[in-house]
């Protein structure tokens, strides 16, 4: 089991800070699709998550680069 000291949470409609988030070596990057993202703008976070899955995560620490959380809004 890998423990995560640094998890990133980031609003999944900004691309530039998905792509800066996923090159600053957290254990975890979280696209976050509730509380970061203005409710008019929801529809464009989710229609960016599976670009966003796809990048490399070549930046992320070693130890979690296959892991990528995305919170989703209950509502």
């Amino acid at each position: 089991m890998n423990i995560l000291r640094s998890m990133l949470f980031v609003p999944a409609n900004n691309a530039r800070r998905v792509d800066k988030a996923l090159g600053l070596g957290a254990d975890a990057v979280i696209l976050d699709l509730e509380d970061a993202v203005a409710a008019g703008e929801k529809a464009v976070a989710r229609s960016a998550i599976p670009e966003a899955v796809r990048k490399p995560r070549s930046g992320l620490a070693r130890c979690c680069r296959s892991k990528m959380t995305i919170v989703i809004s209950a509502r």
